[in-house]
């Protein structure tokens, strides 16, 4: 196991550096650049709320939308790293509730990695048990979800453990007229937590796309709220409307690396 919980600031192509625009070139018009990259072969680089730090441990905006309280982190809870890889960890307590781990790559400033434009994926093997609910999504900057500006919320990969051969993806937009709209599309893929797949999405000015293993599964328009700078946030939830099995004590996500692009990545990368 290997955990730090620091200010210090972050190898350079994971550094917490707000990355605000991207010269958007089409596919194939020039090579990707990686811009991003967390493949936890060292320390993992978080704190609760930064800044300084690769991660913080909690939605930048505040609150908790889980039946599982994302907590501060400390050494092996919930999050630890080994060989090259990072385990989140939900974990039943002695008084009945549920506690687990969130990642997200901005502080509440803003502070930290985001992006506008580009293909970010996660490479990552899914928990199993009713109640469990991975997720890897994305966020804009600027609002942080402040109910004044309008936001989008990109769902690339969402696990409901009542189910868990059906990946989720979904699109969010939230006005400040209280008004939300969603396009939840479901996909039947056997083998998400017997096995690491990776899962995807390419954001561009005019089309979001959506990868499972480097296939592309739908594509839709981008709205206006998404094409803004986008941080990542990938995290253990438990419940997501769904009832946890009483007998589950403990239930486990395995991600080998978050990687983000300038553009959509051969194969080989």
């Amino acid at each position: 196991m290997s955990f730090v919980a620091t200010s210090g600031q972050p190898e350079p192509i994971a550094a917490s550096a707000l990355v605000s625009a991207v010269n958007w070139a089409p596919e194939g018009s020039s090579d990707p650049q990686l811009t991003f990259s967390e493949t936890f072969d060292g320390p993992l680089s978080v704190s609760a709320w930064g800044p300084g730090t690769t991660w913080i441990a909690h939605p930048p905006y505040g609150g908790n939308f889980s039946e599982a309280t994302f907590i501060d982190p400390v050494a092996g809870d919930p999050f630890t790293v080994a060989n090259g890889s990072l385990t989140i960890t939900a974990a039943l307590q002695s008084g009945g509730n549920w506690t687990s781990g969130l990642l997200a790559s901005v502080d509440p400033q803003g502070n930290g990695f985001s992006q506008q434009y580009g293909y970010f994926e996660i490479r990552a093997k899914l928990p199993t048990g009713g109640g469990v609910w991975p997720a890897f999504w994305l966020l804009g900057v600027p609002a942080l979800r402040d109910d004044d500006v309008n936001q989008a919320e990109i769902d690339v990969m969402e696990e409901y453990g009542n189910d868990p051969t059906v990946l989720h993806t979904n699109s969010h937009v939230y006005l400040t007229n209280g008004i939300s709209t969603d396009d939840d599309v479901e996909f039947n893929e056997p083998g998400m937590t017997t096995d690491f797949h990776t899962y995807g999405v390419l954001v561009t000015p005019t089309t979001i796309s959506y990868y499972f293993d480097r296939q592309k599964l739908r594509q839709i328009p981008t709205p206006p709220e998404a094409q803004v700078p986008l941080y990542i946030l990938l995290d253990l939830g438990m419940g997501g409307g769904w009832p946890i099995d009483p007998t589950l004590t403990s239930a486990s996500m395995v991600v080998s690396y978050v990687k983000v692009w300038t553009q959509m990545p051969s194969s080989s990368n």
